[in-house]
This record gives C-alpha cells, structure tokens and sequence, in this order.
C-alpha cells in the first residue's frame, strides 16, 4: 500500500506558521478605552436684546467662536462675525459668558474645545412700551 504525500506550497506553509506563531508571541495590552463624547450645551440663556435697537426695530446674527474649557464653563468668545451694530456683538458675547456646557471628552478625560455659534436678534413685531416715547 502506497500512500502519497500531498505537496503543500512552501508559501502556504509559511503564511500559516506565521499566524500560528504570532498568536503565541508576546501580546501588547489594550489601552483601557474610556468615554469619548461631544461637547453638549446644558444651559444657553439667550442674549438681552438691547433695548434701543429693540426699539428701533433694528436686527442682525451675530456669529461668536466661542472656548469652552475642560470645566464645561465658558472661557472665551470672540466676533466671528458682526451683525455690523456694536451692541448686538456686545450683547451676543455677554450672553455667552453665562452659558454652561457638558464637556467634551476623548479616552475618558475632559477636553477644551471651541465651537460657533450664531445669535440672532429679530426685533419684536408688537410694540413694547417701554419704547413709547413721553408725550405722544
């Protein structure tokens, strides 16, 4: 009785020592993964709308980059874009500092990070009477 040996490819046996022995070698430890989220606005109390332009229908979008630390707290804004009237701009980056935010967070440790933020001024259609002027 004969037996015949099947001829293996030497590139067949040596792909296959190779995963063998790779699963018995030394093995890196897995860096513990932790939290990875997004920044999340908590709390965004919109701006006061500044009682003159108010009054004087007047209006705009205001765009602030606005820092956000590791705190969730804000730590600075700045003009991206003006509604082209100073107080609006200012009324937009007072708001901000109020703001509050869940930080975002990368391999479970809180992260700074800076978003954009549009703020829109439209005045009110119906007359506020505050803007009545004495005497008319």
């Amino acid at each position: 009785m004969s037996h015949r040996l099947k001829r293996i490819p030497f590139a067949v046996l040596s792909a296959t020592a190779v995963l063998v022995l790779s699963a018995c070698g030394p093995q890196t430890p897995q860096q513990p993964v932790g939290r990875n989220s997004q920044l999340m606005a908590v709390d965004t109390p919109p701006p006061e709308y500044p009682l003159r332009q108010a009054c004087d229908g007047i209006g705009g979008i205001v765009e602030l980059d606005v820092q956000v630390g590791a705190d969730g707290k804000v730590s600075g804004s700045q003009v991206y874009r003006s509604s082209g009237v100073p107080e609006l701009d200012a009324a937009a980056q007072a708001a901000v500092t109020k703001w509050k935010f869940e930080p975002a967070y990368v391999n479970g440790k809180a992260v700074a990070k800076k978003i954009r933020s549009p703020m829109s001024f439209k005045a009110p259609e119906e007359p506020n009477p505050l803007c009545e002027k004495p005497g008319a």
